[in-house]
């Protein structure tokens, strides 16, 4: 098992996660990606609690979870109806629509 500092087996000499970063990059632009990286990896662990945590000031933290899975819930729900609900064909200018096959 490797760990932090470990060399990456795919690409032996380079430290940690940055193994993943592929090698044609140049070594600014493997900085970019990996502080993109790190930029992701710290918000997706930080911000689900800052924002269950914030309602757990005047609810419960069961309460707050609740409302919290309540919220998701309707918005996931929300996403999967919208293609349907909003039934737009998109046909670029310069191609016009295909002309029916009829057999």
């Amino acid at each position: 098992m490797s760990g932090p500092g470990d060399d990456h087996p795919a690409r032996p000499g380079v430290p940690g996660r940055a193994g993943f970063v592929p090698s044609p990059l140049s070594a600014a632009d493997r900085g970019r990606v990996n502080g993109a990286l790190y930029l992701a990896f710290y918000l997706g662990s930080g911000v689900p609690a800052v924002v269950i945590g914030l309602p757990a000031f005047a609810l419960p933290l069961a309460g707050a979870v609740t409302v919290l899975s309540a919220v998701t819930a309707v918005l996931v729900v929300g996403t999967i109806a919208l293609p349907v609900v909003v039934d737009r064909r998109v046909t670029p200018p310069h191609c016009p629509a295909p002309e029916p096959v009829h057999r």
